[in-house]
């Protein structure tokens, strides 16, 4: 068995500045699965120093471990197998499975620490044989413990400088969006785009040319290319494969992210000048380190 997931649609890094009612949740491999302080119950029964914080969202009574313990021998009970249980904060990734042999490593956000029996053997039925009611079942429950999941501060709002002295990004990403989103894509179209902020001179030995944040559903340019030298075609690729970000989701993949999926490579070559711009940052890399 390969690794299962139940992601249930956090596909967050942070919480907007406009928050908007989340998406329903949903039974489906996750965008990501980057796992935040967690306690892991092996068969030793080992705990991390570092992990016995308790989780800032729950006020239930009682030490983490020994709630964390208790859970281990309740699935130990419903389980066929041997298994090892991480008990996780995890923002996205509520549920993570994947067999190590005999040995079912599980792991649970920390809302699950008393869930009822139902609950955990649906838990056990997803994750070895993906039964779709299970799933149901699950998706209920955390829709039901929402709360319990970690909401990071919302940060300042971001300043937008879409115009640039050679270079309209705002334009330009209208005009990308027109010639490669679908209608349906296009109408619903909730992206926006800025310049990056201005750095100081220092040497560099990698550049960033563009970046797309999820949660903010924002595009940024690197500053470097707001220059007579630079073509439009260039900056259009930029924001084309960055506009890709907004409109396919993250894999994951044996548990890795992966973002750059074959799909999103196939659409990417679709850009008329595909070629020729990765031939223009090949043979401007330097001029665009020293810029």
């Amino acid at each position: 068995m390969g690794l299962m997931q139940l992601s249930f649609g956090f596909d967050r890094e942070r919480q907007p500045s406009a928050p908007r009612d989340p998406a329903p949740p949903h039974v489906s491999p996750p965008h990501v699965a980057v796992v935040a302080p967690e306690l892991v119950v092996a068969s030793s029964m080992a705990v991390p120093a570092a992990a016995r914080a308790e989780p800032k969202q729950t006020s239930r009574p009682g030490r983490l471990e020994q709630r964390a313990r208790a859970l281990r021998q309740r699935l130990d009970a419903l389980a066929t197998g041997p298994l090892t249980l991480t008990v996780t904060d995890n923002r996205r990734c509520m549920v993570a499975a994947k067999a190590r042999g005999r040995v079912l490593a599980l792991r649970l956000h920390h809302m699950f620490l008393e869930a009822d029996a139902q609950t955990l053997s649906d838990v056990l039925a997803w994750v070895q044989h993906h039964e779709p009611n299970a799933g149901i079942r699950l998706d209920a429950f955390v829709t039901a413990h929402r709360h319990l999941i970690r909401v990071l501060p919302v940060e300042r709002p971001v300043r937008l400088t879409p115009r640039g002295r050679v270079h309209d990004l705002r334009a330009i990403l209208a005009d990308v969006a027109c010639r490669y989103l679908e209608p349906p894509a296009l109408e619903g179209l909730d992206v926006r785009i800025t310049w990056g902020k201005r750095v100081t001179r220092r040497r560099r030995h990698s550049i960033q040319l563009g970046s797309y944040v999820r949660e903010d559903r924002l595009i940024r340019v690197h500053r470097a290319l707001d220059a007579e030298w630079v073509p439009t075609f260039f900056v259009e690729a930029v924001v084309y494969h960055e506009l890709l970000h907004h409109e396919i989701p993250v894999e994951c993949v044996n548990g890795r992210r992966r973002v750059h999926t074959p799909e999103f490579r196939a659409r990417e070559a679709l850009f008329e000048r595909h070629h020729e711009a990765n031939a223009f940052e090949r043979d401007h890399l330097g001029q665009l380190l020293r810029s």
